[in-house]
């Protein structure tokens, strides 16, 4: 009986006082999407210079290309048109 009532003082003893309460900090993460306008200077038209060509075949040369880079720079500035 004695053991009892010792086992009993104790876990009220124990129980006298409550643990205090630590609030953990939450780390929220926020994906935030923004547009932003694209730069006048990317919107300007294409331009190609040609080198000095000492030849025809040169000049044919470097029209063919410069055809194909004016092509693919007026889809890109096309494309970013479009994104606004």
């Amino acid at each position: 009986m004695r053991l009892s009532v010792a086992l009993v003082g104790f876990f009220i003893a124990g129980c006298s006082s409550t643990p205090t309460l630590i609030e953990v900090p939450v780390l929220v993460e926020v994906t935030v999407y923004e547009t932003v306008p694209v730069p006048e200077a990317l919107l300007q038209p294409c331009r190609v210079s040609l080198d000095q060509l000492e030849t025809n075949q040169d000049l044919e040369r470097a029209l063919g290309e410069a055809i194909l880079e004016l092509r693919q720079c007026t889809a890109d500035k096309v494309a970013i048109s479009e994104l606004e």
